[in-house]
């Protein structure tokens, strides 16, 4: 099918042809290639720097995606940015081999208004009284935080204003090689992003050149510095070069452990693209787990991490702008629209390269967030809230990749953080709103009760809450840690009331991973069981694949000091996960927990049950005892006794009851 679109090799005309139905460019002739700043359209396919990005959008969108209602060519007006000339750009429809495809040609055309403009400067120039000198000191004055060149680039001659010859240490105003004499003054770091920038614009004939870089004066301070240029072309020739650098220091300070500008300028930066309804694409991206990186690696060591991640995304990010927002949350923003899955992963690879050479082996070290500019927020503000709430949300499910903004999560957020407000409020009125309930375990065969799991239950203002939503919620506002010791207390309790009638009767509890990395979690354990008399062996500690993955060493700890109170311990939720063999490998646990998911298949899959009853077998033969989760119906039951499971946890047997109801049941047992 290729071969079809070489009669179109020889036009004068920007010709572009996309898949109407996929919107994927298949063809571009080498004129079009050329006046869009492009080598090859295996160039066009990969690059996404936001002012060749742009321009190209801005061809493809100029006429609408669809056919005009009486099915002919639609036309509008198109500035290409390569090459300052406005086009007529033509849209229409054809269909080859059953594919349909859109072809655009973009044709050379006078813009009144343009022209207008530039004979009306002219005429200016030319009638009235101008004073060039006195204009360039005006714009350039040392009071200002800008500093102006301009010069003829076939030459290499630059005239420069007093500030930046002061800055460069400069004996004249008049400078031959300018951006080879500055190139010293760029800091260290960033200097192969200045050389490389500066190529990339002659190579590529752009006519904008922009970097936000790192500049060394002569007073030895480090400063960003916004530099910005526009170059004027003959053809391949380009002719002159002007342009600004402008101080960002006394508006912005650098982050002192990675570079990179603060929030402010983000906040300025993103209201700007938003106010002149520039697109943009904005990531956020939020370093998982840090604060345990910076328990085990030390303060000084977790920052050389973050240098060297953020350095690498400068590198691979070329042409986005990097901000460090608070903590290790960060912003990478291009103009204009690019390829959020592809970004995403080259983010994700960055940082997952930079853990592994620290030896930490994490499946997913980042939470991305994305949106753009301007639809999804009208100042910079707005912008950076809600990519801020991308990053919350995708913290949550970190396997789906990259989280695009959506309208509904600032409701969900809204509700959510007036229920996380209550529950800190229930928390300090002495748990109010909050009671437990113990689901029984059975034995397989004879269905006789031998222990039970507690769980915690809420009511906000009257409405029952689901314990995933609330637990997630006092984790993230770090309540758990007081919950969590009331929840074991309630635990111990219960145990107390058990034992005299069942002396061998368990009680199993879960903890969050925040519990598991809080020191004064095991001294509570211990005097709790103290004060009431009551004995760990009576008490199985639950622990599930979100722990082992979190913290590794104060895991071994905690199950190092519950072993020697006498508590046993059980793998919850085993085959939901990834770790869990090796969980069950590394630690001695008692008791395996099948999780209710399996339950569901093994009921509709032979080979799901065969596979089930081998790791049944595997566990008996380590001399693990095996509970099965969710059981609710009769079938499911006896699928479980043929497979010989120890225990069974579900409501075919007993919902969740509170003390006194399960006391009643023990009793009449």
């Amino acid at each position: 099918m290729k071969k079809l679109w070489h009669i179109y090799d020889r036009m004068r005309d920007i010709v572009c042809i996309l898949n109407a139905d996929t919107q994927e460019i298949v063809y571009m002739n080498p004129h079009g290639l050329r006046m869009l700043g492009f080598r090859s359209l295996e160039e066009l396919g990969k690059d996404f720097r936001s002012e060749t990005l742009q321009n190209l959008d801005g061809l493809i969108t100029a006429c609408g995606q669809e056919e005009t209602p009486d099915g002919g060519p639609d036309e509008k007006l198109w500035k290409n940015m390569v090459d300052g000339l406005v086009y007529a750009v033509r849209s229409g429809f054809f269909e080859v081999g059953g594919e349909r495809f859109r072809i655009q040609t973009a044709s050379e055309c006078r813009e009144e208004e343009l022209h207008e403009y530039q004979s009306s400067f002219g005429r200016f120039l030319r009638k009235y009284y101008f004073d060039t000198e006195m204009f360039f000191h005006s714009v350039s004055a040392r009071e200002m935080p800008v500093y102006v060149f301009f010069g003829d680039v076939q030459e290499d001659v630059y005239y420069v204003s007093d500030k930046l010859r002061e800055e460069l240490g400069l004996s004249s105003n008049l400078v031959h090689q300018l951006f080879r004499q500055a190139e010293p003054f760029v800091y260290e770091k960033d200097r192969e992003n200045y050389k490389r920038g500066l190529l990339s614009v002659m190579e590529e004939r752009r006519e904008f050149y922009s970097q936000r870089l790192r500049f060394q004066g002569m007073d030895k301070r480090i400063r960003w510095m916004c530099c910005w240029g526009i170059i004027k072309w003959d053809g391949d020739r380009p002719l002159f070069f002007s342009g600004c650098m402008t101080d960002l220091e006394d508006e912005f300070s650098a982050d002192s452990v990675t570079g990179l500008l603060r929030y402010p300028a983000a906040v300025r930066r993103l209201t700007a693209l938003s106010e002149e309804k520039e697109q943009a694409t904005v990531f956020g991206i939020g370093l998982s787990r840090f604060s345990v990186i910076n328990d085990s690696l030390g303060r000084m060591e977790a920052d050389r991490l973050l240098r060297q991640i953020c350095a690498q995304l400068r590198e691979r990010l070329y042409g986005f702008e990097l901000y460090r927002m608070d903590g290790v949350r960060f912003l990478a923003v291009c103009p204009g629209q690019v390829p959020d899955v592809r970004i995403s992963g080259i983010i994700r690879q960055c940082i997952q390269e930079c853990y592994r050479k620290k030896g930490i082996e994490m499946k997913n070290p980042c939470a991305l967030g994305m949106l753009r500019c301007p639809e999804d927020g009208r100042s910079g503000m707005e912008l950076i809230e809600r990519v801020m709430t991308c990053i919350y949300y995708a913290k949550r499910n970190p396997e789906q990749g990259v989280l695009r903004f959506s309208w509904d999560m600032l409701e969900k957020r809204q509700k959510e953080t007036e229920m996380s407000l209550e529950l800190c409020r229930n928390v300090r009125d002495q748990f109010k709103g909050f009671r437990v309930v113990i689901q029984p375990i059975v034995e397989g065969e004879t269905g006789r009760i031998k222990g039970g799991e507690i769980l915690s239950r809420w009511e906000c203002r009257g409405t029952a809450v689901s314990p995933e939503c609330f637990i997630m919620l006092m984790e993230e506002n770090k309540q758990i840690l007081a919950f969590g010791k009331w929840v074991f207390e309630q635990a111990v309790l219960a145990c107390r009331s058990f034992m005299k009638e069942r002396p061998d009767f368990t009680v199993s509890f879960n903890v969050s991973y925040l519990q598991i990395t809080d020191s004064s979690f095991l001294p509570f354990m211990k005097e709790t069981l103290s004060r009431y008399g009551v004995s760990g062996k009576n008490l199985i500690l639950e622990l599930t694949e979100t722990h082992f993955d979190e913290a590794p060493e104060h895991l071994e700890r905690l199950v190092k000091e519950c072993r020697t109170m006498g508590m046993k311990l059980a793998l919850d939720d085993f085959g939901k996960g990834y770790s869990n063999l090796q969980m069950l490998l590394r630690y001695p646990v008692d008791l395996v927990k099948l999780d209710r998911e399996i339950m569901r298949e093994i009921a509709q899959s032979r080979t799901s049950r065969e596979l089930v009853k081998s790791i049944v077998l595997a566990c008996h033969r380590a001399d693990k005892k095996v509970c099965v989760e969710g059981v609710e119906t009769e079938t499911e039951l006896g699928i479980v006794k043929r497979m010989k499971a120890d225990y069974v946890q579900g409501y075919y047997f007993y919902r969740p009851l509170n003390t006194q109801e399960l006391l009643t049941k023990i009793s009449g047992a």
